[in-house]
């Protein structure tokens, strides 16, 4: 009975997130970030919308059609893809970064710029173990 409890409350508690995020995103939207006004000044940002939403939705559906090997693959695939290009903005950010060295030093945010770069290298390395725990759990 407890469990039961515990589990609905988690469920509410979850969808009182999701409903408050969703009231938040909505007025970012209209109000804050005048949302109509930039599609109404930009019609071609709404199609662009529309085709990242449609080209996702078929991904989605036909994705959801494949086979469990197949999936198996794919989510090694986009799991090894993702951390690739995290290790890559890795490099670029830190190639970038040793460029603008004199800059920040002058400036004096070496501290946040280090913070930045840990952050990333950190994301990275997370990624590359996440992938390297699924590729041997499907292994074995």
């Amino acid at each position: 009975m407890a469990d039961n409890r515990n589990r609905m409350t988690l469920q509410l508690t979850g969808w009182a997130i999701l409903a408050v995020v969703l009231a938040v995103t909505i007025y970012d939207f209209l109000v804050a970030n005048h949302g109509v006004e930039y599609f109404r000044t930009f019609p071609a940002g709404l199609l662009i919308v529309l085709a990242v939403a449609g080209l996702g939705g078929v991904i989605f559906i036909v994705t959801s059609h494949l086979g469990t090997d197949s999936r198996r693959k794919l989510d090694l695939w986009t799991h090894g893809a993702f951390a690739t290009c995290l290790t890559g903005f890795f490099i670029i950010q830190g190639f970038g970064l040793i460029r603008l060295w004199e800059s920040i030093l002058s400036a004096g945010h070496q501290s946040r710029v280090f913070f930045l770069l840990m952050l990333s290298m950190i994301a990275s390395i997370v990624s590359w173990w996440l992938f390297i725990r699924k590729v041997r759990r499907v292994s074995h």
